[in-house]
């Protein structure tokens, strides 16, 4: 039992893990497009998404 448990652990660590990823390279890739399209709005600010 105490190995079906670890196994599962480990399966959702690796799966937190890759989803922080993602989340990381979604969010720098957010950020990069956020500061060009800013030069194209009127403000910062104005925007939030």
């Amino acid at each position: 039992m105490m190995d079906d448990w670890s196994e599962a652990g480990a399966k959702v660590n690796v799966n937190a893990t890759w989803r922080l990823s993602v989340a990381t390279a979604k969010d720098k890739a957010w950020q990069a497009g956020s500061s060009q399209r800013r030069l194209q709005t009127l403000g910062p600010g104005i925007r939030m998404f």
